[in-house]
């Protein structure tokens, strides 16, 4: 029978009989974690990152472009959101229009 996870409850892939010094996200005094939990508990990074999206990595790098322009944004300036959000909608919208053609 396999093991639960002590938060979730969801099925861990190692089975009751399984040494405890054999496996992973076994916590001593509390029992057996999934993944999931145990970095969410314990904030390891036991896997790699999932990567950016593409349109957040797109509109990541607007900004980077716009901030290299700038030494300093004031976001609480209209005109200067006003002008982020122009240059976001364009570079989407060239991005569109390739898709098309």
């Amino acid at each position: 029978m396999k093991e639960k996870c002590v938060i979730c409850g969801d099925e861990t892939r190692y089975n009751d009989f399984d040494h405890i010094d054999q496996r992973n996200f076994y916590i001593e005094g509390a029992g057996q974690l999934c993944p999931t939990c145990h970095n969410a508990t314990y904030e390891e990074k036991i896997f790699t990152p999932t990567p950016t999206p593409p349109l957040k990595h797109k509109i990541l790098a607007i900004l980077n472009d716009v901030h290299s322009e700038r030494s300093q944004i004031n976001f609480d300036s209209s005109s200067v959101r006003d002008s982020i959000a122009t240059r976001i909608a364009t570079a989407l919208r060239k991005d569109d229009q390739q898709l098309i053609t």
